[in-house]
């Protein structure tokens, strides 16, 4: 390629200067949705091993255990996985780091409440 192809058909080259973006509140937004959405799984984890240990020392047999944990580990790897995969589709993938952690944590924090309020109301 012709290296003045560039000048002759768009004039010569002058690149914009990058501008320093700050995203300190949409940094903040994420943070405090990611952890508002984190909190219930950790509360949810230590009951659920809490209600595992009772339930082993009670003398319940590990399959009955291993099944009710399983339940419990798969939902939120499929929740990551449906979140990881949210994640590439091209409109949030043209977003910002920060933008794109808001909105995924702004969609997985109704359902982490969600199961952490059940939980809470269930076992009252």
């Amino acid at each position: 390629m012709n290296p003045e192809t560039y000048a002759a058909l768009y004039g010569p080259y002058r690149p914009v200067p990058r501008r320093r973006r700050t995203d300190t509140l949409l940094t903040v937004v994420a943070v405090l949705l990611w952890l508002v959405t984190l909190f219930p799984f950790g509360l949810l984890t230590f009951l659920m091993g809490t209600a595992s240990l009772w339930a082993l020392a009670d003398g319940t047999p590990w399959a009955e255990v291993r099944g009710m944990l399983l339940v419990y580990v798969l939902i939120p790897a499929l929740a990551a996985a449906a979140l990881t995969a949210l994640g590439f589709v091209p409109p949030l993938r043209r977003l910002r780091l920060p933008a794109r952690l808001a909105v995924l944590g702004a969609m997985a924090c109704p359902l982490s409440l969600g199961a952490g309020l059940w939980t809470w109301l269930t076992i009252g």
